[in-house]
């Protein structure tokens, strides 16, 4: 699934090693909407360096995939589900227009997606 969630950033977390193979870093933003959201959002690998040239207070468009799992506990064998928004593509948009308009923002400043790649 292809989403977007735009806002302002409002936390921005370091890089957590997960293996040798798989790192993450996590970020939050908050909508511009009148019943505010904070919604934690990942980036993935090669990409939590991106999240170096975003700050705490930028306004962005973030564009995101839903990502769902299952894990089941071999000890009860219950099944427990997860779901993971990681980002593949964000830019920052001009605050005076994130502010009057949340939903319908379409000026940017910069984007960033380097490789092209969803991941």
């Amino acid at each position: 699934m292809d989403l977007q969630i735009k806002g302002k950033i409002i936390v921005i977390n370091e890089t957590k090693v997960v293996s040798a193979n798989f790192q993450k870093r996590e970020f939050v933003i908050e909508t511009g909407e009148e019943y505010k959201q904070t919604i934690m959002v990942e980036v993935h690998k090669d990409k939590t360096e991106l999240l170096d040239q975003f700050n705490v207070g930028d306004f962005v468009d973030a564009s995101i995939n839903l990502r769902g799992k299952a894990w089941t506990n071999p000890q009860t064998n219950e099944t427990r589900y997860f779901n993971t928004l990681v980002c593949w593509r964000m830019s920052v948009v001009e605050s005076e227009v994130m502010n009057e308009n949340a939903d319908n923002v379409t000026t940017t400043k910069e984007e960033v997606e380097p490789d092209g790649l969803p991941f």
